[in-house]
């Protein structure tokens, strides 16, 4: 099956209102589709913070800096990193579905439920 860009935008934007109203809702999780801003790793730490070139539509309220966070210990947040940082360096949008939750940094960045390539 052929795909034309945009048909496949359509399915993006498709795809994550049916899962936005099938999903369990979390507290203000946000959902985003744009080009990776920054990516950004603290010294000694787990976590990769990433930025994208949009706002995120309905932010989590934790989230102070509009940012989601990956968590390199586990094998999800490595492939998800891995695809972040394709998607940085080839100038690919990646779609991204939040958690509506800051557990991993309190008060600073949403975790990620779902992180996939956009066409």
């Amino acid at each position: 099956m052929n795909v034309t860009k945009p048909a496949a935008r359509t399915l993006v934007a498709l795809a994550l209102t049916v899962y936005a109203l099938g999903a369990p809702q979390h507290a203000k999780a946000s959902t985003n589709q744009s080009t990776v801003a920054q990516l950004s790793v603290a010294t000694g730490s787990m976590f990769v913070y990433v930025s994208l070139s949009s706002a995120p539509n309905g932010y989590a309220s934790c989230a102070a800096n509009q940012r989601y966070v990956i968590d390199l210990t586990t094998e999800g947040g490595r492939a998800s990193y891995a695809t972040a940082l394709a998607a940085k360096l080839s100038g690919q949008q990646i779609g991204i579905i939040g958690s509506g939750t800051c557990t991993l940094l309190p008060n600073d960045a949403e975790g990620i439920d779902n992180l996939f390539t956009a066409w």
